[in-house]
């Protein structure tokens, strides 16, 4: 098993794509911790546990760093999956909260779990962390603004977070998807030509590529996940 031993942590754990990725990570024998933003009855099993942390909060998320570093001494990898989508009104007509709101949802959580959980990386010189982009960074569309700013700034992360660490034994990447095959979204685009979309395991299976020792000579990577979308 690629990740036999390993300790992950899996922010937005419960969401779509959390699942998948946590579920592929314990799969390949990896110890997870994943995040949701409620309490939940019966979160913890033999190698999963789930555990309520605020992502934007940054007490809330040293708390958490400060749980993993007493239940287990160690984080090996970090996989950035939570986030959130919406659309707006053009930027002239557009309001402050949704420009911070998606900065926050989408980059500034990606930046205090970084921040959170490199120590524990820095002293072990090992881990992975992997971030969750999207390509409107790189294709944004009209009334995406605030979305698309967000995950160009998890790309910009990735890459400067990359150079500071590639000495020190961490590797950073992200995985840039298009449309996301969930539930929300098929609601959303009811005649959309769904196959055209990445399933969440197939993008847990990038995400824990890059997550293994099979990738530790890759970081700052960029890396589209489209489908055929």
């Amino acid at each position: 098993m690629r990740l036999e031993g390993h300790v992950a942590v899996v922010t937005g754990g419960t969401g779509e794509l959390g699942r998948a990725v946590a579920s592929a990570f314990v799969t390949e024998g990896a110890r997870v911790i994943a995040t949701t933003r409620h309490a939940v009855d019966g979160g913890s099993h033999e190698r999963l546990s789930i555990e309520a942390v605020d992502l934007v909060d940054e007490q809330s998320m040293l708390g958490l760093a400060e749980l993993v570093r007493e239940r287990y001494g160690r984080c090996d990898i970090l996989a950035c999956c939570a986030g959130g989508f919406a659309a707006g009104p053009p930027v002239a007509e557009a309001p402050l909260a949704l420009w911070q709101r998606m900065l926050d949802l989408n980059a500034t959580s990606c930046f205090l779990a970084s921040r959170a959980f490199l120590p524990l990386m820095l002293e072990a010189r090992r881990g992975s962390i992997v971030l969750v982009g999207s390509k409107a960074a790189l294709h944004p569309f009209k009334g995406g603004v605030p979305y698309s700013v967000s995950k160009a700034t998890v790309i910009a992360l990735t890459q400067a977070l990359a150079v500071e660490v590639r000495d020190q034994g961490v590797t950073v990447n992200c995985v840039l998807p298009s449309v996301i095959d969930t539930p929300a979204n098929r609601a959303a685009s009811p005649d959309a030509d769904v196959s055209r979309w990445v399933t969440p395991e197939e993008l847990a299976e990038t995400i824990t590529f890059l997550a293994s020792s099979a990738a530790r000579e890759t970081s700052g990577a960029v890396i589209p996940v489209y489908g055929r979308a």
